[in-house]
């Protein structure tokens, strides 16, 4: 059983390698490889965030500049669901099996498989496609926590439909109805409020946590990541 995990896990280091031309070993007997509060990444995760990235960027980032990506993406994720367990914020299976069924929909897939193949065939890996059904669960718990705590007026969306009226005016093109419009903009001005909200508070999560970097990077201070 041993000798099935080492080489399952030479074969993830091997994929790495052939894919971005680097690899970050652990240091004899330390599995660490960042550590944000109680949260630890170890150095097989580290290792498939910098294939992600790898793949994210079109395989343009490389060498050094692969592993201060990597780390960057490792530690603002770990930022972002301490952010969310502040908020209370968690997400049931049954919710993400509704989002998935979601996601088949505006592929136009019948189902998760067939959303899954669909999604390889333009290059998504099923672990990508996998966290980004997980990150919309998230944002939507997000925006209904934030929809409950900002108030958005009636005037504020007039205001901003009388705008839109103008815009349209002014590229002599036709205006939809304040009706056809009103959830539109409503969407648009919570999202304009949420911004600055979410800034703020992940500012203060960054500035109170602990966050340790175990990762040798050439001529490079760590914190200057951050």
């Amino acid at each position: 059983m041993q000798i099935f995990k080492q080489s399952w896990l030479l074969i993830i280091l091997v994929s790495v390698v052939i894919a971005t031309g680097i690899v970050v070993f652990s240091k004899q007997g330390e599995d660490v490889a960042i550590k944000v509060n109680n949260r630890v990444v170890t150095y097989e995760e580290f290792n498939q965030i910098m294939e992600n990235v790898y793949r994210w960027s079109q395989e343009t980032v490389k060498g050094e500049n692969l592993k201060k990506e990597a780390i960057k993406e490792a530690v603002n994720t770990a930022l972002f669901d301490e952010y969310l367990e502040r908020k209370g914020i968690t997400v049931t299976d049954e919710e993400i099996d509704a989002k998935w069924e979601e996601f088949a929909v505006e592929w136009g897939a019948a189902n998760k498989l067939e959303l899954i193949s669909q999604a390889e065939e333009a290059g998504i890996a099923e672990s990508d496609l996998y966290e980004m059904v997980i990150s919309s669960a998230r944002e939507d718990k997000l925006i209904e926590l934030y929809r409950e705590e900002i108030n958005i007026s009636e005037e504020e969306i007039e205001k901003e439909y009388d705008d839109y009226v103008s815009y349209m005016e002014g590229a002599e093109s036709e205006a939809l109805s304040f009706e056809e419009m009103r959830e539109e903009i409503e969407e648009r001005l919570l999202y304009r409020e949420i911004g600055p909200l979410y800034e703020n508070e992940m500012k203060e999560i960054r500035e109170e946590s602990n966050i340790e970097v175990f990762i040798e990077l050439e001529e490079m201070d760590i914190e200057e990541l951050f």
